[in-house]
């Protein structure tokens, strides 16, 4: 996010059965906040919703908070749009 000093994004994926959620991970490194590295790619994860936001348990029981993402149809392409930050690509499809 070059907008925002010391901030980072990540978009994380979860799939349930055939259900899938994009949410938008936001941290800012300056505050030392960044759990992610808590995160690990196709392992199991406790997860809920809640509104317009993701909540995924830690394996020290802390709670990561991202901001779902919908999915969107732009000039024919799949993308998300994650608050103000669309995001196009077939990975989002």
């Amino acid at each position: 996010m070059p907008d925002s000093a010391g901030k980072t994004a990540y978009l994380l994926h979860i799939q349930e059965g055939g259900s899938q959620y994009f949410a938008l991970y936001s941290v800012n490194q300056l505050f030392g906040h960044d759990q992610s590295k808590q995160l690990k790619p196709d392992s199991d994860i406790q997860f809920r919703i809640s509104g317009k936001s993701l909540f995924l348990k830690t394996q020290d029981s802390k709670e990561i908070k991202g901001r779902l993402c919908e999915r969107v149809q732009i000039m024919g392409s799949p993308g998300l749009k994650c608050g103000g930050l669309t995001i196009l690509g077939k990975d989002v499809e």
